[in-house]
């Protein structure tokens, strides 16, 4: 993974403040005070300058150096860049690759348009993580870099689209809550859009909600639902991992589109694509990133 040392810095690093304007009398008079007693031993003032002078220096030198090693240390923080591009290839190294390995395809093999990758920061308390990596800062952008995240991967293969969710803990390189789904197309009766406030308390505060989030669910012609969560706004994530739910319909849309042109092609069937349906009015639920429902199955590491 990243430079885990790095990453924790950028997350915990805090600006040390420069030594205070007491510290400068202190030296000053330990300066003096060398100087006097010298005076009793030396008469020779020229000898006295000599001594005292690279004492003085000596001794500044010593006592700031605590803070100008943590300044550099703290200069020396990756980006908020840097860190945008080291979650990214921790997420197709350790979340991307093994969700192909679920689905039993080598991603070597798949097109960049055949799947996408939805990653949604996790800002509040959650099983099997530790409050010490739950963590956010804000960049320099006005955006937070999170160190856990709900992330799901989605495939489109020639009869059917699938899903795999986890909570990926970034400091510690672990999945957690491992869940896999499939829907045939034939299957999908429509695509919701919506959005649905998150029923969890932000980490670090008493009562504070999380807000609400962006949603689209698929909805199966048996009743089974796979509710995907593409952004919680609330939580300010950084552009580069945040997917509007727009977007991703549109994905969406356009994958099952070429699978059933495909499929037409290939059998001479004529297909139906599911209807898209926008829903603005927010409903209750608990919001956990994604859900899945039925099919899905459970993996704890």
């Amino acid at each position: 993974m990243a430079n885990k040392a790095a990453v924790i810095d950028y997350f915990t690093l805090q600006k040390p403040e420069s030594p205070a304007y007491a510290g400068l009398f202190i030296v000053g008079m330990v300066t003096l005070v060398v100087g006097l007693l010298f005076t009793l031993v030396f008469t020779d003032m020229i000898l006295f300058g000599l001594i005292a002078v690279p004492f003085s220096f000596i001794f500044f030198h010593f006592w700031q150096k605590p803070y100008r090693e943590a300044l550099a240390r703290y200069n020396a923080r990756p980006t908020d860049e840097q860190m945008d591009n080291w979650l990214t290839e921790d997420l197709n190294r350790s979340v991307k690759k093994f969700a192909f390995e679920k689905f039993n395809i080598d991603p070597n093999k798949v097109e960049e348009d055949k799947y996408m990758i939805v990653p949604t920061p996790v800002y509040w308390k959650l099983g099997g993580i530790s409050d010490g990596n739950l963590l956010r800062r804000m960049g320099k952008d006005g955006r937070y870099r999170y160190s856990v995240w709900n992330v799901e991967v989605f495939l489109m293969t020639k009869n059917y689209m699938s899903a795999f969710e986890c909570i990926y803990d970034w400091l510690s390189d672990r999945r957690l809550y491992e869940g896999t789904n499939e829907f045939f197309y034939t299957d999908m009766a429509s695509i919701k859009t919506m959005a649905e406030p998150v029923d969890r308390v932000l980490f670090g505060t008493e009562n504070q909600k999380v807000g609400d989030a962006n949603k689209f669910k698929v909805v199966n012609v048996s009743g089974d639902v796979m509710d995907i969560t593409t952004e919680i706004p609330s939580l300010s994530a950084p552009q580069k991992m945040v997917m509007k739910v727009d977007k991703v319909v549109q994905m969406l849309r356009v994958m099952l589109r070429n699978r059933r042109i495909e499929e037409d092609l290939s059998y001479g069937a004529s297909k139906t694509e599911p209807k898209i349906e926008k829903n603005t009015s927010k409903t209750d639920g608990n919001t956990d990133g994604g859900k899945m429902n039925e099919g899905q199955t459970t993996e704890h590491h």
